[in-house]
């Protein structure tokens, strides 16, 4: 609307010089008419009679007379208007070049901001082309490296006692008593080997070191198909950290990769990452928790506690590896702020024989505790394996349970300063009900909040 009055003015302006002669002719022509009045006003009172008779010398000394007094007026007013009318012109003029250039001006800012729309669109639709390539480009190798995985996988290859036999016995024959394991196979034997071969160690921290040199055999045994696989791994989580894809997009091909991992290749991940030789490797372990789904009692260090299962051993430790699980995600749902607390703790199932409160008092500072109820029926199939527990078995589970989550899983990179308390009990004796509570508490001294996950990933 602006720019269509800006256009009316400066037409106006460019029509003024035309209106101003306009009405300088209907000025003469308003003298010519009064003229004719006059003349036919002369006629009627009888100047042009044929009596009349004219004075020829009154007549010339008054035309002399009106001559010289109107002559000067008449061109002192035609000058007067000249004039005027030159003015008027030049200050239309002045008017119309500054209407002019406005307009000018204001094209040229159209022009401008048309040209600055026009290459702000053509430069999202290169960023757009060039990430779609770089997209393309990251896809294709990927996928290439994938496939290079599955094929370093595939190579693998050991030959191995079966469950329940060893290199000594001498019941069978060597050819009998070994079995070939391919492919992923070769992890889950490697693993059942490195379980049958540990001690049982009641220190936890004993039971780490031994399990720390038996990994070490292993991989001296195994280091020519271990060390491949190990380096084709870090690639790729190291390739997809390195890329310049959105972060969103790491997350789902770190995904891919690692829903590529079976139960024996995290539970090796896992040592590797704790051991020297794989330090580099542990970061990205952390940062993409490429061990999450590696459950608490395949750890060799609680080899103790699951030795205590009197019946169903496996049955019973793949319901507390659920009941653990769970655990853990709910911890770090809290850390992370996901569920709000109600009176600073959480309840995980509140009718069975076992209830097991999370507590988050402040960030720094979680605590576990189990309540044991000896009157109520176990209504829980996961926690089937506490019935064989006793007092000092509870209390050595939470604390080094604690101990895995925060320390052990994250190589002390996430929480280095952590401390983890001796687990306390205390008994309640009530009219309608007793039971037992068990507590452990993990806590950072120096008030530094805990910490469970990189803090782009779940």
């Amino acid at each position: 609307m602006k720019n269509y009055t800006l256009l009316r003015k400066y037409i106006e302006i460019r029509n003024a010089p035309i209106k101003y002669s306009v009405k300088f002719l209907i000025g003469i022509s308003l003298i010519v008419v009064i003229v004719c009045i006059c003349f036919l006003w002369g006629r009627t009172v009888g100047w042009y009679n044929d009596g009349y008779v004219v004075d020829n010398e009154v007549w010339g000394n008054l035309g002399d007379f009106v001559g010289g007094m109107f002559g000067p007026l008449l061109t002192f007013i035609t000058i007067f208007f000249m004039w005027w009318t030159i003015t008027e012109q030049q200050a239309q003029m002045k008017k119309s070049t500054k209407l002019t250039a406005r307009l000018q001006k204001r094209q040229e800012r159209i022009d401008n901001e048309n040209r600055q729309i026009q290459e702000a669109f053509e430069n999202e639709i290169q960023a757009r082309q060039e990430a779609m390539a770089e997209m393309q480009r990251f896809n294709d190798l990927f996928f290439s490296m994938l496939e290079l995985y599955n094929s370093r996988v595939n190579d693998l290859h050991v030959s191995l006692p079966m469950s329940g036999f060893s290199y000594s016995d001498a019941s069978f024959s060597s050819a009998l008593a070994l079995k070939e394991y391919t492919g992923k196979e070769f992890f889950s034997a490697l693993m059942r080997k490195m379980k049958e071969d540990s001690k049982i160690r009641e220190r936890y921290s004993t039971s780490k070191s031994d399990t720390s040199r038996a990994f070490g055999t292993i991989y001296n045994r195994y280091s020519i198909e271990l060390s491949v696989y190990f380096r084709t791994v870090y690639r790729i989580f190291d390739f997809i950290f390195q890329s310049e894809i959105p972060e969103k997009e790491k997350v789902r091909y770190v995904k891919i990769m690692r829903a590529q991992l079976t139960r024996g290749e995290l539970f090796f991940l896992h040592y590797n990452a704790s051991s020297r030789i794989g330090a580099r490797m542990s970061e990205y372990v952390v940062m993409y928790r490429l061990t999450k789904h590696l459950p608490i009692f395949d750890h060799l260090e609680f080899k103790w506690l699951t030795s205590r299962f009197k019946r169903d051993p496996q049955e019973k430790i793949e319901g507390l590896n659920i009941a653990l699980y769970q655990i853990t995600e709910k911890i770090i749902d809290i850390i992370q702020g996901r569920i709000s607390l109600t009176g600073n703790s959480y309840f995980i199932d509140d009718s069975t024989r076992y209830k097991i409160q999370i507590i988050h008092p402040v960030p720094s500072v979680i605590s576990i505790v189990l309540r044991v109820y000896p009157k109520r029926h176990n209504m829980l199939k996961e926690l089937k394996g506490f019935v064989d527990f006793k007092e000092e078995e509870f209390h050595w589970m939470l604390k080094n349970f604690l101990r895995c989550v925060f320390r052990d899983t994250s190589f002390n990179i996430l929480n280095p300063n952590i401390r983890i308390s001796k687990p306390k009990s205390v008994s309640s004796l009530l009219a309608y009900d007793n039971y037992t509570a068990h507590t452990a508490v993990a806590w950072n001294p120096d008030g530094e909040p805990l910490i469970l996950t990189h803090p782009y990933w779940d």
